[in-house]
């Protein structure tokens, strides 16, 4: 699990269910140095220690075909057994298989490297062309594809099961910046103040925090193996929407445009629009919000508010046709299996 970068990933998804940035961003647990696993058509293989047995064979419980090769502690204590014993599970894995599939990452393998070279490095690869064993080189009849490039376009970037139930277990810290937004919000108004550039200064300061450990530029480097050239549009992003006037922030790269004509206390602004973003799932979350006063706080005229009443009850049966169309008979044959 540890011979590349591309190997601790593929082995943080596939045993211990890590996803999104958290997955490129994080290497292996020590704890996990020793682990080999092999899936093949017909069956599965894993090899690790007695220490991490028991949490490995219970993340892997439901694979079909499942062989865990486990040494005993008496070979675990005396290294030459040890070993004998991890490359003979591993001859077994891949002694019969006529094509194989690692993973690499580009900036590992280097430009213009031969690929099967660089897996011949891997000490566990080196250990089955050994003279004693009689198999030569484990690349020397069979193809071998880098399966990376594949992993992060197929699965990597895909909604499972274990990615839903891991974006849920973060939903808490941006539900947390919200709120703290909306307090924010609140203490500005009351100071008259411009909101349309502070309202959510709390959702990006999260926003930038969280990527503070891997950049969208990171992100490109690590799947493509080289950095852009130009500067990435971070989408989706934090902002605020005012009216019909948009105060983007897009950070860290700045996108030149036009200049922006500064609010001013009008009956015309009615609502704001909030985006938030989850800095490490990228789910992103907004909602509407009427202004029941001006957003520096000032008070409205009668037609004012007579127009933002007007407003909430187009928003609320707007609402409640989508709410209709999502879970009526309309919805069920939308979403039939059989459409």
């Amino acid at each position: 699990a540890n011979f590349s970068q591309g190997n601790e990933a593929a082995f943080n998804w596939l045993i211990l269910g890590t996803n999104g940035r958290e997955l490129m961003a994080s290497g292996l647990d020590s704890k996990y140095d020793e682990c080999v696993v092999c899936l093949r058509a017909d069956r599965s293989y894993i090899f690790c220690k007695q220490s991490v047995h028991h949490e490995v064979v219970t993340q892997a419980s439901l694979w079909e075909g499942l062989q865990m090769m486990v040494p005993s502690r008496e070979e675990e204590v005396d290294s030459d057994s040890y070993d004998a014993r991890k490359i003979g599970a591993f001859i077994e894995m891949v002694a019969t298989c006529k094509s194989l599939g690692v993973f690499a990452r580009q900036i590992d393998v280097g430009e213009g490297q031969d690929f099967k070279m660089h897996v011949e490095r891997w000490p566990l690869v080196q250990a089955f062309g050994y003279d004693e064993y009689g198999h030569g080189f484990l690349t020397l009849n069979r193809s071998v594809t880098n399966l990376e490039e594949a992993m992060h376009r197929e699965v990597y970037t895909k909604w499972d099961l274990g990615s839903i139930i891991w974006a849920k277990s973060l939903t808490s810290k941006l539900r947390k910046a919200w709120e703290d937004a909306m307090l924010f919000h609140d203490n500005s108004a009351q100071k008259k103040g411009s909101l349309e550039s502070v309202a959510a200064a709390p959702l990006v300061d999260y926003f930038e925090y969280g990527r503070l450990s891997m950049s969208d530029e990171d992100v490109l480097e690590l799947r493509e193996g080289a950095a852009p050239a130009e500067p990435l549009l971070l989408n989706p992003a934090p902002r605020v929407l005012v009216a019909m006037q948009t105060e983007e922030i897009l950070l860290p790269t700045t996108i030149p445009g036009p200049e922006r004509l500064a609010l001013v206390p009008s009956d015309e602004v009615q609502h704001m629009i909030w985006e938030a973003v989850d800095p490490v799932t990228g789910v992103a979350a907004t909602r509407t919000y009427g202004l029941a006063t001006h957003f520096r706080g000032e008070g409205r005229s009668t037609a004012g508010i007579a127009r933002i009443s007007l407003l909430l009850r187009a928003y609320a049966a707007a609402a409640d046709c989508c709410l209709r169309l999502l879970s009526g008979e309309l919805a069920a044959s939308a979403f039939s299996p059989n459409r």
